[in-house]
């Protein structure tokens, strides 16, 4: 088919149709209607394709442009030009193949919206891409992101490339923070532009519950600290979901463990022992007190001891020198240490 520098408007009918032939020359080719338009094969034209309505499936490979002025572009392959988002939508892929990466000598999303599916661990973690050789220019348009499989399939954070370009300027006009995915009420999604250099990152969030996996015989503080997870995945930082994302790797056991790890209990009993290594020292200080004379020094009586709490430490001052074989208190064993000043 050789347009010259005519322009070929197709699909006013409003029929689904399709051509697998060759296109050439400089002219445009724009699409109309309803229907489904599928164009197939590698084409020489370096002319713009247009969609203005209705669908237009496109598997295969251009020389020229493509401009998204309503309607929606779907399918896979390659413009050697400026792959331009004005309305309407951008849907990689087909029914068949959801996920899939059109290619572009350059990126511009003015409007109209970047339909993106992504899947889980079925598809291992891919999603729908425009990746562009040259510049990438946002200066508005939405992002509408869609998982493909049930969100069992999901981990607590995983990102997806979406956009890559040699450069990326400006952002779509949301995803800014997280928001439900449509259809999935346990995943949430944003937009990333500062993971990877030049990108534009579709970062999906599982709000899991943690107690689910600890198995019988969990114990209520273990289940406590699960209840308390929940919900964190949300707010924390890179690295805490990656912590979410190991925790959820866990056997029963394991996970049991870690969540004395990060429990309250290892805290109190260090707090229980610090008490009682006090007591201990008090004792052991008023055992001494009251028979000073235990101190080979003759008639000394003991001023002040002095505990500083955050240490165990006592420091005690005799009135009189104490003679060079008086050893210092050391306590009774139990970590608490003393030091005698004369």
């Amino acid at each position: 088919l050789a347009l010259g520098a005519a322009a070929l408007n197709v699909g006013s009918t409003n029929n689904d149709f399709g051509y697998g032939g060759s296109i050439t020359d400089s002219g445009d080719l724009t699409k109309n209607g309803t229907g489904t338009f599928t164009l197939l094969g590698d084409h020489l034209m370096t002319g713009r394709l247009n969609v203005n309505a209705g669908t237009m499936l496109f598997l295969g490979s251009t020389a020229g442009s493509a401009r998204i002025l309503g309607g929606t572009l779907s399918g896979a392959g390659r413009f050697a030009g400026n792959l331009l988002l004005s309305s309407g939508t951008l849907s990689p892929g087909t029914a068949a193949q959801p996920v899939a990466t059109f290619q572009a000598g350059s990126f511009t999303a003015t409007g109209g919206n970047y339909a993106v599916d992504f899947t889980g661990s079925t598809g291992n973690f891919t999603s729908d891409l425009v990746l562009v050789t040259g510049a990438v220019v946002l200066s508005g348009g939405t992002v509408a992101p869609h998982a493909v499989e049930s969100s069992a399939n999901y981990r607590v954070n995983q990102e997806y490339l979406i956009v890559k370009g040699s450069t990326v300027t400006g952002t779509f006009g949301n995803g800014e923070s997280f928001t439900r995915v449509t259809g999935a009420s346990d995943l949430f999604w944003r937009l990333r532009y500062d993971l990877m250099p030049n990108s534009v990152l579709l970062e999906v969030r599982k709000a899991m519950d943690f107690t689910v996996g600890l198995g019988a015989g969990a114990t209520p503080n273990q289940s406590a600290v699960g209840t308390a997870l929940n919900g964190s995945g949300l707010s924390g930082s890179d690295n805490w979901v990656g912590i979410l994302d190991a925790i959820t790797d866990l056997t029963p056991a394991q996970l049991q463990a870690a969540y004395d790890s990060i429990s309250g209990e290892a805290l109190s009993d260090i707090s229980t022992m610090a008490v009682m290594h006090g007591n201990r020292f008090n004792d052991l200080l008023r055992d001494r007190v009251s028979h000073g004379t235990n101190l080979n020094t003759g008639d000394i009586s003991m001023v002040a001891a002095a505990i500083n709490g955050s240490e165990g430490r006592g420091i005690l001052r005799a009135a009189a020198p104490v003679a060079s074989n008086t050893s210092a208190l050391s306590g009774d064993g139990s970590g608490a240490a003393a030091w005698m000043q004369g």
